[in-house]
């Protein structure tokens, strides 16, 4: 089996690597850690803080698409392998990519370990504290693999956590099935078990893998022959042919735009939890059994929510604390010391950018370095806006306004500013300084403001 694996794998790279296709589904890795979870993936009644990705920058992305073609138009997607080869057409029947960085010592997840059975490979694992303003947590998720359909039923059986802790609550996994304390799994959801919680996206054969192919040979250079003789317009030499049958039945535009060849459909996690308290929620993913074949998580933008539920047992009412609640301590950020200036700094700060970059450079650092030490001694609301020069159509300006002033709120975050200090804007280029900006007024534009707003 694990030869047969890795001599698909080859056949899937070098498919790949010569394909090309038009998708509706985007996915973008530029934005900070911190930036995608607080921005992506909290919604209403939630506040978070101090996020830690394990694992390769490459395994976490913010996904879009123009229609809801896996039941979620927008929001998170973890990977065990580079999450840029999902936002593409179905062409074989496996992707494999890296999501631990294997130079360092190999240390599998506990929890995963534990709920699996098995040792896991290519792990990757998000994880945040967060306070809830009510008494439920949640948040919607889908899970794909490239391991259905073939594998379903075997020790490749990848798998994901959800692990909650905290308060009254000493370690759940919110990955489960409906009403069922059985966990998410290529297993638990497929074609024969679960079938309505199942969505395909697989048209292919692997050779002999298929049980219920009848009238095959048992012997795999017969197997060969046997294709090419019998099903020569749709073998591929590489290790496995297309069923073209199946693959009018599937969704086309699933089938078009992602690359997984399976998918759970859109699940809910959650939990009670004490309103006004810290928690702790780890998501893992992983392979099982070996590091071939990747799979996936998505979780709906804005889905990570806390509600009041009156039907709780034991219910009680509790009181608002959002005014009066220390954010900055309950996450463990400690405010540093002000700094006496020898010389005055203006309560504003300007910096500049390069063409079409938002990396701010040394230069800009001592501003913001100097505005940070007078924000701290005087504390008060911040208003960070974005601009750009007039060369770029307006969705792209806006795009890039707002990744420029988000990276100095969270510049300004590393040197202690509480981020709920700070208000950030985009601008679209609709507003220069002059209709036809010269060199020179390019550059000045380039820029992001971060000022005080007056209570």
């Amino acid at each position: 089996m694990s030869q047969l694996r890795l001599l698909l794998l080859s056949s899937c790279l070098f498919l790949h690597a010569a394909a090309f296709s038009q998708s509706r589904m985007r996915i973008e890795t530029t934005a900070s850690i911190d930036s995608v979870v607080d921005n992506v993936l909290v919604g209403q009644g939630v506040r978070i803080g101090n996020v830690k990705l394990t694992g390769l920058r490459t395994s976490l992305g913010y996904f879009a698409s123009d229609t809801s073609i896996i039941g979620i138009k927008r929001g998170l997607l973890l990977s065990t392998g580079n999450v840029d080869s999902v936002a593409r057409a179905n062409i074989s029947p496996g992707t494999s990519g890296i999501a631990a960085d294997m130079q360092q010592k190999f240390r599998p997840d506990k929890d995963l370990a534990r709920e699996c059975r098995c040792r896991v490979y290519d792990q990757v694992i998000l994880e945040f504290d967060f306070v809830p303003s009510h008494n439920t947590a949640s948040f919607r998720y889908c899970f794909a693999s490239e391991e259905y359909n073939e594998y379903v039923g075997s020790a490749f059986n990848d798998a994901f956590v959800f692990m909650l802790t905290g308060p009254k609550v000493k370690r759940k996994n919110m990955a489960l099935l409906p009403g069922s304390t059985a966990r998410v799994a290529v297993n638990s959801v497929n074609l024969r078990r679960r079938p309505e919680l199942y969505v395909n996206n697989d048209y292919f054969l692997n050779y002999g893998l298929l049980k219920n192919i009848a009238q095959r040979p048992r012997i795999f250079f017969l197997r060969r022959w046997w294709n090419n003789l019998f099903n020569k317009k749709n073998n591929s030499p590489l290790g496995f042919y297309t069923l073209p049958g199946e693959k009018k039945k599937l969704n086309q535009a699933l089938v078009n735009n992602v690359e997984y060849d399976g998918f759970t459909r859109v699940l809910t996690a959650s939990a009670y939890v004490q309103p006004w308290q810290l928690y702790h929620l780890k998501m893992v993913l992983g392979d099982v059994g070996d590091a071939i074949f990747d799979s996936g998580v998505f979780l709906e933008q804005g889905s990570l929510r806390s509600e009041k539920d009156k039907t709780e047992p034991g219910f009680a009412e509790y009181r608002d604390m959002s005014r009066t609640m220390n954010w900055d301590s309950i996450f463990g950020r400690l405010k540093p010391a002000p700094i006496t200036l020898a010389s005055p700094v203006l309560p504003t700060a300007t910096v500049t950018f390069g063409v079409d970059a938002y990396t701010i450079t040394p230069i800009e650092r001592n501003k913001l370095d100097g505005f940070a030490r007078y924000a701290l001694a005087h504390p008060g609301k911040l208003q960070i806006q974005g601009f750009t020069d007039n060369t770029g159509t307006r969705s792209h300006n806006y795009q890039l306004s707002l990744r420029r002033a988000l990276t100095v709120m969270y510049y300004l975050t590393s040197r202690g500013i509480p981020r709920s200090y700070m208000q950030c804007f985009g601008d679209n280029g609709g507003n220069p300084s002059v209709k036809k900006q010269d060199e020179k007024a390019q550059a000045n534009s380039r820029r992001v403001e971060v000022s005080f707003i007056e209570e």
